[in-house]
């Protein structure tokens, strides 16, 4: 169990609702559903997938799919993430998140997707 979240429920509860208000921002939505890319956040300690698909509704579903990206972590970098208090590319580079891209996806589209995770910055200490 990590520092912050007890349990998983208690993880895809809050940023199931992130990601909810975060598709809910009109600029948002047609960026991601523009890129046409499925995203998996996939959490640990405690254990959490939640997925970002543009072509379902909802976009944000909790588990397992078919995903373009997979962005993993644990629960507690994730949270320190949303709060601004890490460096994503010093994370990148010492593990803390690691990136895995479907063969077909270009890093450059994920870099340009990058923008939309800001307003996650505003919303997500109101969540917890």
């Amino acid at each position: 169990m990590g520092a912050v979240y007890e349990t998983g429920e208690q993880l895809a509860e809050v940023i199931s609702e992130l990601g909810r208000q975060l598709m809910e921002k009109p600029e948002i939505r047609e960026t991601f559903t523009a890129a046409g890319v499925t995203v998996k956040f996939e959490l640990t300690d405690p254990d959490c997938n939640v997925v970002l698909d543009p072509k379902a509704d909802p976009i944000v579903q909790v588990g397992d799919g078919d995903t373009d990206v997979s962005l993993s972590m644990s629960a507690d970098f994730m949270h320190d993430f949303w709060l601004g208090k890490t460096d994503i590319i010093k994370s990148i580079g010492n593990g803390d998140i690691v990136i895995t891209l479907a063969p077909h996806i270009e890093a450059v589209k994920m870099v340009d997707l990058l923008p939309l995770l800001l307003p996650g910055l505003d919303i997500y200490p109101s969540l917890i």
